[in-house]
């Protein structure tokens, strides 16, 4: 069985809180961080081998890295934290 490494890599400046067009309501960042909790869930349940990292920038509309979750199996705790990021 062969590993898999994932970094998820978000921008949460301020452009991204402007309303995704196609989601009913819903933020960029929302919908990011939607499809983010999705694809880890799917790996927490189907893939032994997955590790799995973090990576937000565009804090304060900065561009350089404000928060780094270090690459690691994923677990409950990494969908705790992106649903945090918003």
């Amino acid at each position: 069985m062969s590993k898999e490494a994932v970094f998820i890599v978000i921008d949460v400046g301020s452009e991204m809180y402007k309303e995704f067009s196609h989601s009913k309501g819903k933020s960029r960042l929302q919908v990011a961080i939607d499809c983010s909790i999705l694809m880890i869930s799917q790996k927490i349940f189907n893939s032994k081998q997955t590790y799995i990292g973090l990576i937000a920038f565009g804090i304060n509309d900065q561009d350089k890295i404000e928060y780094f979750q270090e690459i690691n199996k994923p677990t409950a705790e990494y969908l705790k934290v992106l649903q945090e990021l918003q």
